[in-house]
């Protein structure tokens, strides 16, 4: 059998300490992938806007 563990309040507040700072590092690690996409999707858009300026234009052509 088994026998059950016990743990010091010191051991339990390391781990909930270690926890914590993991949660805030991804936590951080989210929001700046979020903002990286954001940053790319921005870009992506301009593009996008870009050409349909120079399409209307008529600096693109129809058969480009």
């Amino acid at each position: 059998m088994i026998a059950p563990i016990q743990i010091t309040e010191t051991i339990a507040a390391d781990i909930a300490t270690a926890l914590q700072a993991t949660d805030a590092e991804a936590e951080h690690r989210r929001c700046t992938n979020l903002h990286q996409l954001e940053q790319r999707r921005r870009m992506i858009v301009s593009k996008l806007d870009r050409g349909y300026d120079d399409f209307v234009s008529g600096t693109i052509s129809n058969e480009f």
